[in-house]
């Protein structure tokens, strides 16, 4: 998950954001999402992909601005995405995880033996992987 926030623009009703995984993102190539307000959650991303955006104010009359600086930001650090990513596909959502013990100590262990194929998961940092502990319902 991606968090814009921006300041309010006088006189606007919502905002635009136009959003791609390609730099130099504009109203023109940008995926629009209609009707916002500050601050935004941009769900269902991928993990350490850098996202580019640009915001638009939309006045009471359905005018709409010119386009913000682009902003660029990483989805890396929403534990749910982490889980999603890299932990859904052999242990099921994270509300009804198969995940019995985990704690980081034991996710890395897994990951350093390899245990069910984890060994591919070695990217992760611990900080990832304690973010992911938290959130498992085992605790």
């Amino acid at each position: 998950m991606v968090t814009l926030a921006w300041n309010p623009v006088p006189g606007a009703t919502s905002y635009n954001i136009y959003w791609s995984a390609n730099p130099g993102v504009t109203t023109a190539t940008g995926i629009k999402i209609s009707g916002v307000s500050s601050p935004y959650h941009h769900d269902g991303l991928l993990v350490s992909q850098t996202y580019f955006y640009v915001v638009t104010a939309v006045n009471g009359s359905g005018e709409e601005s010119p386009a913000s600086e682009q902003v660029a930001t990483v989805s890396a650090t929403g534990g749910a995405n982490l889980y999603t990513a890299y932990c859904a596909g052999c242990h099921g959502p994270l509300a009804a995880s198969t995940i019995m013990d985990g704690t980081p100590d034991h996710i890395k262990a897994a990951i350093a033996a390899n245990t069910g194929g984890m060994g591919t998961l070695t990217t992760l940092t611990t900080d990832q992987i304690d973010i992911i502990a938290q959130l498992l319902p085992c605790h």
